[in-house]
């Protein structure tokens, strides 16, 4: 069981990560718009993380957004809900993997050229998951260790790297470029429902749950500006770097190459952390959908220390087949993460306003989970049906194997 700064660093490991060590790159098309698309996102953030402590107080010992869906909507919204939430884990699961690996190579002196970045990031999700298999409370105690030790590294590169603002010459492109970096960085908040998913395994959900996401919050708001303004007042070309924060670290630290080094191994010690999170919390979400009968019970199936091990193997599972199809780029694959997890929390603003009438959180909240969905395309949106037909699919089979075993 995770306790308060356990909680703490699952939300913060899980925002903390990879989307910051890609997004700098990606956003820096949009220029200046980029740093206030940051800062909409972080009050959209906040409005969502109020929505979940709350709920998490209402329903107390649930299942984190499954059952607060489930219990006012019903159990088929529930379902398809989580399964979606199941599927952007795969996505951005594999997107950090990606990351990692291409964060790895340069301090193993290899490119991408003689190793596919993605084998390296997928070792670590086995890595992970035979980790929480044999311990998870030593997988719990690394969590922490990783998530203070990135977070301490994050924030280095923001202080050495907003001293170069005199040299960046803003430049601002159509004001719409707001919205569409701040449904963009969103990336980089998912895991802000991390306590609220996995409050079956936090003491004292209804108190830690909020706190937790709140804390977590604030930590990741900070790093996240902070090292993006770094790159952008830092990096000449920032849109083409593959790695925009080891390439900061680099300038920043160009007299002391051990340091700059050193950085680019926290930087993928920083992927390995929210690679972590995810692993957990995919975990726990299967097993959420296997208590409720939607998937087969046998993916409930824990180890003695309480990590339901065979839901994370399927995750293995999905994220090989991700990577190694290699059908998607790094922004379908943000944007699917991003509007898959924005319909969970469009659905939890819409049971808390059942549960606790209108007020100014769940309208922010409303909105934002809109704003999120502001990059999704026609593609984009027969693809999401895709996601939501074939678990429907899943679930009819499922229920009818489980029908011929009662039998």
């Amino acid at each position: 069981m995770l306790g308060l700064w356990g909680a703490t660093a699952l939300v913060t490991g899980g925002m903390v990560g990879a989307g910051i060590l890609v997004l700098p790159s990606m956003m820096a098309m949009f220029g200046t718009w980029s740093i206030v698309g940051w800062v909409l996102t972080a009050f959209m953030a906040y409005s969502i993380a109020t929505i979940f402590g709350r709920l998490s107080k209402h329903f107390k010992g649930g299942a984190g957004p499954i059952h607060y869906i489930a219990d006012t909507f019903g159990g088929q919204y529930g379902y398809l809900v989580a399964w979606g939430y199941a599927t952007a884990l795969c996505f951005s699961g594999s997107l950090i993997a990606t990351a990692l690996g291409n964060y790895a190579l340069p301090l193993i002196g290899c490119s991408v050229d003689c190793v596919p970045a993605w084998t390296i990031g997928y070792g670590f999700i086995v890595l992970l998951f035979l980790l929480n298999m044999v311990s998870a409370g030593s997988a719990n105690a690394l969590l922490v260790a990783l998530t203070a030790l990135k977070v301490v590294f994050f924030i280095d590169i923001a202080f050495f790297g907003c001293m170069n603002f005199r040299n960046y010459v803003a430049h601002f492109g159509p004001a719409t470029d707001v919205l569409q970096s701040a449904s963009m960085a969103m990336f980089a908040f998912l895991g802000i429902e991390f306590a609220a998913t996995a409050s079956s395994s936090i003491k004292n959900p209804e108190k830690n749950v909020m706190l937790a996401t709140k804390l977590g919050l604030l930590f990741s708001t900070i790093a996240f500006i902070g090292v993006h303004c770094a790159v952008l007042f830092t990096l000449p070309d920032a849109s083409a770097s593959s790695k925009p924060v080891y390439d900061t670290a680099a300038i920043l630290f160009g007299s002391y190459p051990w340091l700059a080094t050193a950085f680019g191994l926290i930087a993928v010690i920083s992927c390995i952390s929210t690679l972590n999170g995810v692993v957990v919390v995919q975990a726990n979400n299967m097993k959420n959908m296997a208590d409720k009968s939607w998937l087969p019970k046998v993916l409930a199936t824990k180890t003695k220390q309480g990590f339901p091990w065979k839901g994370a193997f399927v995750f293995c599972i999905a994220a090989f087949l991700i990577m190694f199809s290699n059908m998607f780029d790094k922004k379908t694959m943000i944007t699917m993460a991003n509007s898959l997890v924005a319909i969970m929390y469009l659905v939890s603003c819409l049971v808390d306003i059942k549960k606790m009438g209108w007020d100014v959180y769940n309208i922010m909240a409303l909105i934002s989970a809109f704003l999120i969905l502001y990059n999704v395309n026609a593609l984009m949106l027969g693809m999401m049906i895709g996601v939501y037909v074939s678990g429907y699919i899943v679930k009819i089979i499922s229920n009818k194997i489980y029908s011929r075993r009662k039998k």
